[in-house]
């Protein structure tokens, strides 16, 4: 009886490794070989659903990963400063589905850059305040329903 629970652990055990493997080693192996020429700028395999994610400086598969909250705010943001996204260079300091803040820098990163804040109100981005010129909390707060959490620091 002990003798067929041991063999049943070892039998779990090995079959677990095998799975491991598969899914961490093999697959995206099998993944890299099966996409060559099928790939974007950036080399990542868009057959299997993989973008480059500017914000992240690496390929991501947009069933894994958001980086589209980096990407909205970045074309958002050229748009306003009439620069191409490669442009434009974000960190993001707090980040929910509809809101977003942080700093922005336009081809260098050099000094603190600008303060941002966006909202995401229905399917775009869009830049509440960049700061280029003074804030009007009561205004934004009432058009883009900002929770406090994302006013501090820019309406204290």
């Amino acid at each position: 009886m002990k003798r067929n629970r041991i063999i049943l652990g070892v039998s779990i055990i090995f079959v677990l490794g095998v799975a491991a493997l598969y899914q961490f080693w093999w697959w995206p192996q099998f993944q890299a070989r099966e996409t060559k020429g099928q790939t974007n700028p950036h080399d990542c395999a868009v057959t299997f659903d993989y973008y480059w994610c500017e914000a992240k400086q690496r390929c991501v598969r947009s069933t894994q990963e958001d980086c589209l909250i980096a990407d909205g705010v970045k074309a958002a943001l050229a748009v306003k400063y009439k620069k191409p996204v490669e442009a434009i260079i974000i960190e993001i300091k707090k980040e929910s589905a509809r809101f977003a803040e942080g700093r922005v820098w336009i081809d260098k990163q050099v000094g603190e850059g600008n303060r941002w804040m966006a909202a995401k109100p229905k399917d775009k981005w869009e830049i509440v305040y960049d700061g280029q010129a003074p804030i009007n909390c009561a205004k934004i707060t009432r058009a883009y329903e900002l929770p406090p959490s994302v006013l501090q620091g820019f309406c204290d």
